[in-house]
């Protein structure tokens, strides 16, 4: 597929990799029609500046077709509903430092979850498992993992020292869902 958004860092109009800041869109194909949708935030910008031409590439999708997409493929949306319709449900959310999703340092994809929950109502919501759990997991105390206290309010700031410790430093993904998993069951308990 040729055509895409990328940021020109040098401003030569051509994609240098390496220098410019490419974006790897979501790649769906269904029924041998290949897309790629950008975040609907991207799509606005792109969108308001005119980066697309009349001739759009078919694997561009419009802004309202992006918007479409994400919708229906973004939790957040759903997170009120799924309270009031199970409100026996509580949630923890595993977050770490480091992050397959984003990258920005406070973490507004975390807080966005986790207030979710907090804001809907949930019965039981706690930003990453209690350290006791973990430490059951591993065997041993476990001194780095986030402890943070159910129902603790969070800003873009305290969010930070609620994390999980980077994968490298800390625990792997692994330990800490099932420390997750471990507490909820035994509180549903």
């Amino acid at each position: 597929m040729r055509g895409g958004l990328y940021f020109d860092i040098n401003r030569n109009s051509q994609v240098d990799i390496g220098t410019d800041f490419v974006i790897y869109p979501y790649v769906y194909e269904l029924n041998d029609t290949v897309k790629v949708f950008y975040s609907v935030r991207l799509m606005k910008e792109a969108t308001n500046r005119n980066l697309f031409p009349d001739d759009r590439p078919s694997h561009i999708p419009t802004l309202s077709q992006t918007s479409e997409f994400w919708y229906w493929r973004n939790g957040e949306n759903w997170i009120r509903r799924a309270v009031e319709n199970i409100p026996q449900l509580m949630f923890i959310v595993e977050a770490s430092e480091t992050d397959h999703v984003q990258s920005a340092p406070d973490h507004p994809h975390v807080l966005i979850q986790y207030e979710g929950f907090h804001s809907a109502g949930a019965r039981f919501v706690r930003l990453n498992p209690d350290r006791s759990y973990v430490e059951k997991i591993v065997n041993h105390p476990a001194p780095t993992a986030a402890d943070n206290p159910a129902f603790t309010p969070f800003d873009h700031i305290t969010i930070r020292s609620a994390l999980e410790p980077p994968r490298s430093e800390g625990y792997p993904l692994n330990i800490t869902v099932a420390a997750a998993a471990c507490e909820l069951a035994d509180r549903t308990q």
